[in-house]
């Protein structure tokens, strides 16, 4: 555990280091002079880099491995630490004692488990003074990561293909009918996504009911049109337009179906249940309209959407 937090101090917080003086050992020191060097916690340069070293940057040589130096700096908060950086990044000469020490920089902010950031914390507020007697806390540091640097993924983003699916009750009735018939009623519909408001595809709607021996069913076949009016909510307007049909059939007499226009418009609400999956409480209305005939129907149901 206290390796992970150490790690994790490195991963978050800015490495400050001080102006450059000879020291009693005589440990060389060496000034950065490529523009951005990167320093690692190990010397294997596939690795991300955890700062970049500024032009100018004074550093104190402790080892070498190779083509790498390993390197000491002041860290702000927990004081020593160790690093590595590629031999060809700087330039081994004695800076003048009057040279400013420049900041590391922050190469890349990489998201933390809250426990080891808040034992990093209190870690924090028991560190010794800094040698020079002042508390490295109010020294100037490297900002810190904020959530624009790691921003939170949006539960509601769209994305893709999208798949839908539902079943309901539906009423059904026409121009000419005195009274609504109910049914099992659903619908399928998938595409993909233009936006994080617009999805695209193509759908079905359906209404049936079977009695008697007597058979009646509506539908449509649509290009379909889903909007979220907020990016942030589940809620989604949708409508089509397509092909229609009203299928009659009677046992022994067989079956008659006619096609015409269909459209359909209906609304309803994601609610996520995983990061890709939600199920979706929805109504729609659709109508058909035949040469010799005309239906519509109205559907409330229960779906699942896959994004």
């Amino acid at each position: 555990m206290k390796k992970l937090c150490l790690l994790a101090g490195l991963f978050i917080l800015g490495v400050l280091v001080h102006p450059a003086q000879a020291n009693a050992e005589g440990i060389a020191r060496v000034v950065v002079s490529a523009t951005d060097a990167p320093v690692f916690v190990m010397p294997d340069s596939k690795m991300t880099p955890l700062r970049l070293a500024k032009e100018g940057s004074v550093v104190k040589v402790i080892g070498e491995e190779g083509e790498w130096y390993q390197i000491e700096f002041q860290d702000p908060q927990f004081g020593r630490r160790v690093g590595y950086i590629e031999k060809q990044h700087v330039s081994v000469q004695m800076p003048a004692p009057s040279q400013q020490a420049v900041d590391l920089t922050v190469a890349e902010s990489r998201p933390v488990q809250k426990a080891f950031e808040r034992q990093i914390i209190s870690q924090t507020r028991s560190q010794p003074l800094a040698e020079n007697g002042s508390d490295p806390r109010r020294q100037a540091s490297v900002p810190q990561p904020t959530d624009q640097a790691s921003p939170a993924r949006n539960p509601h983003a769209r994305e893709g293909f999208w798949f839908n699916g539902g079943l309901g009750f539906g009423s059904l009735g026409c121009g000419t009918c005195t009274e609504r018939a109910g049914g099992a009623s659903g619908g399928l519909s998938l595409g993909g996504t233009l936006s994080d408001r617009v999805l695209l595809g193509v759908g079905t709607t359906g209404w049936y009911r079977s009695e008697e021996g007597v058979t009646l069913s509506v539908g449509t076949v649509d290009a379909r049109l889903r909007f979220y009016p907020n990016v942030r909510s589940g809620f989604f307007l949708t409508g089509g337009v397509g092909l229609g049909s009203i299928s009659a059939g009677v046992a022994g007499l067989g079956t008659e179906t006619e096609t015409g226009l269909g459209v359909m418009l209906g609304l309803g609400w994601d609610i996520r249940v995983s990061p890709n999956v939600s199920l979706t409480p929805f109504w729609n209305g659709s109508a058909v309209r035949t040469r010799n005939a005309d239906a519509n129907f109205g559907q409330i149901g229960l779906g699942v959407t896959i994004h």
